[in-house]
């Protein structure tokens, strides 16, 4: 039986809590963590980094890697730094530009208070300062760790800030949301929220990536053997949700309805997704496609 958890050789889990999935990259000169998770899990997250890194003989994080701004993958952020304040955060330009808005914080803060009401303690404050990029990175970009080294990809499509990380040598791909979010052999949910022009660009360019594993958010470890068909699958899911949401466009239902005939397709291939976020990306979906297939 696949085990989602068997990560390769120097990457670890450090999960913690619900999120889109906390990794240590290990290399022979730098540590680095990919993600941070939500902010009520932020303490355990931090927890879990020092007893790895013990583990390892060490007791410095040298890198963050930020995939995409959203709450549940950068909400314990300032956990991580208020630990290790020496860390280099490195993320997209759009991703800067987030962490300076207070509007963007704010926000990012109300929906990680509801995260926390859901699964954690409501009556614990939540430490959202220092949230930042150190490190603007983009397409071709290389972060060193020493015998390993991981290449940057831009993958728009989820959100303006999404990126990809290859891990070399090694071929480990770490996929954005943007790429959609692997739940079982032969079904992959679309997370587009922004484009579907750009989803279609960053399947392209990661399946020309042609890595050897791939690391999906919100699961782990891609089977072995889905690998070489992940993106061609992903594709086929972006373009079942765009083809549904245009013909009920051109058949004239209300955002309502075209929002329950999503439902009655995709809810039932979400396995483990909350509920709420399911609800919000669809209507963002549903957004974007009027946008961008009628200018609506």
């Amino acid at each position: 039986m696949h085990d989602k958890f068997d990560f390769p050789e120097g990457i670890i889990r450090v999960t913690a809590g619900e999120g889109g999935g906390e990794y240590l990259i290990c290399g022979t000169e730098r540590v680095a963590l990919y993600d941070t998770g939500m902010a009520y899990s932020g303490r355990q997250l931090v927890a879990n980094i020092e007893r790895e890194l013990a583990k390892l003989g060490r007791d410095t994080l040298d890198a963050v890697l930020i995939s995409h701004t959203h709450y549940d993958h950068v909400g314990a952020l300032g956990y991580v730094l208020q630990r290790w304040p020496q860390a280099t955060v490195y993320g997209a330009e759009k991703a800067k530009s987030v962490f300076e808005s207070k509007n963007a914080i704010d926000f990012m803060k109300m929906m990680s208070e509801n995260a926390r009401n859901l699964f954690g303690d409501p009556n614990e404050d939540l430490c959202m300062d220092g949230m930042r990029v150190d490190v603007i990175v983009k397409d071709g970009d290389r972060i060193d760790l020493g015998d390993k080294y991981l290449e940057v990809l831009e993958t728009r499509g989820h959100t303006d800030c999404c990126l990809t990380y290859m891990l070399k040598p090694g071929n480990i791909l770490f996929a954005s949301e943007s790429t959609s979010v692997y739940v079982g052999i032969g079904n992959i949910n679309p997370a587009m929220l922004k484009s579907y022009a750009q989803t279609k660009e960053s399947l392209r360019k990661c399946k020309e990536a042609n890595p050897e594993v791939i690391i999906s958010p919100h699961y782990g470890v891609v089977p072995a053997d889905q690998v070489g068909c992940y993106f061609d699958v992903a594709e086929m899911y972006v373009d079942k949700a765009k083809d549904l949401i245009c013909d009920s466009i051109r058949e004239g239902k209300s955002d309502e309805e075209i929002f329950k005939d999503y439902e009655a397709f995709f809810w039932p291939l979400s396995v483990g997704t909350i509920k709420m976020a399911f609800d919000a990306h669809t209507k963002a979906c549903i957004k974007l496609i009027r946008r961008e297939f009628f200018g609506a």
